[in-house]
């Protein structure tokens, strides 16, 4: 049985039962209906103590979740998994794009054939090639890959923001519960 204490409404003079753990809150009197503002512990306990039987026990409002509370809830908890899996996902997606790569990668193989090759039939083959078409594929995939590291980086810290504004939601939805006035008899 918690220690109770006798508070004393100061216009109509009714005793009213108070606990400890209503340090700080606003009651309001049955009697005339004024509201009371608590003390500290300090205050509470400086009261008169009170031995209430157990059938005038306080009773405590059982604490449900307005629909708003719930709502906040929802779409935190859903921007937190969807947008962290989105987020995750697509910052490890972009780790794995290889982006240090040059522009111009010599294969060693390649280089030994040519080495080989007399100035004569190197001339030939030199003819033979379009120079601007292989150096520009090659350009055009590196930088095809480091914009789509780049893009893939964005998405996936966007998604983690967004996951961090849903664990938000979800702990104001907590925090914001339990701010109703006490009525005591």
């Amino acid at each position: 049985m918690t220690q109770r204490y006798i508070l004393v409404c100061s216009s109509c003079e009714n005793r009213i039962p108070v606990e400890i753990s209503q340090a700080g809150r606003t009651i309001n009197c049955v009697r005339c209906g004024r509201s009371i503002k608590l003390g500290t512990l300090r205050d509470i306990r400086a009261l008169e103590s009170a031995s209430i039987p157990a059938s005038e026990e306080i009773k405590r409002p059982a604490v449900s979740w307005s629909p708003a509370r719930r709502a906040a809830f929802a779409v935190g908890f859903v921007f937190l998994v969807i947008c962290g899996i989105f987020g995750s996902y697509s910052l490890w997606k972009s780790a794995q794009i290889k982006t240090d790569r040059p522009v111009t990668r010599a294969n060693d193989a390649f280089l030994q054939r040519v080495a080989a090759f007399s100035p004569t039939t190197m001339l030939s083959n030199w003819e033979k090639i379009d120079v601007s078409t292989v150096e520009v594929w090659v350009e055009h995939q590196y930088l095809r890959d480091r914009r789509e590291a780049a893009i893939l980086q964005i998405w996936g810290w966007v998604g983690m923001i967004c996951a961090g504004l849903g664990a938000a939601a979800i702990a104001l939805s907590f925090m914001t519960g339990n701010r109703r006035r006490t009525k005591v008899r």
